[in-house]
């Protein structure tokens, strides 16, 4: 299931040899989480916690497949988006990555 996160903050975390949880990362609001497994199909690889209030929107399969079918003009742009979501986050890492070496 994808989650497009529209208000509060979520921190994503693995868990360590131990069973503690090792967060990775904090995302504010208006953030999609999730897409990897959801376009893979895949068990998710991090947990996401929320850190106080917040509002989530899940989509799941079903709806998903349902709006390929019936709207695919909405299904293009989430696409889109995702695509754009990914790219970014993509980029991020790479800085990461060079800054580390």
């Amino acid at each position: 299931q994808a989650a497009s996160q529209a208000a509060g903050g979520v921190a994503s975390t693995i868990t360590d040899d131990h069973g503690r949880p090792i967060r990775l990362r904090r995302m504010p609001g208006h953030t999609v989480v999730g897409e990897m497994g959801f376009y893979r199909g895949v068990p998710r690889t991090a947990n996401v916690i929320a850190e106080g209030p917040t509002v989530v929107y899940r989509l799941r399969q079903a709806a998903f497949d349902k709006m390929q079918a019936e709207d695919p003009g909405a299904a293009a742009a989430l696409h889109k988006m995702i695509i754009r979501l990914l790219s970014d986050r993509l980029e991020f890492a790479n800085r990461e990555i060079s800054a580390l070496l």
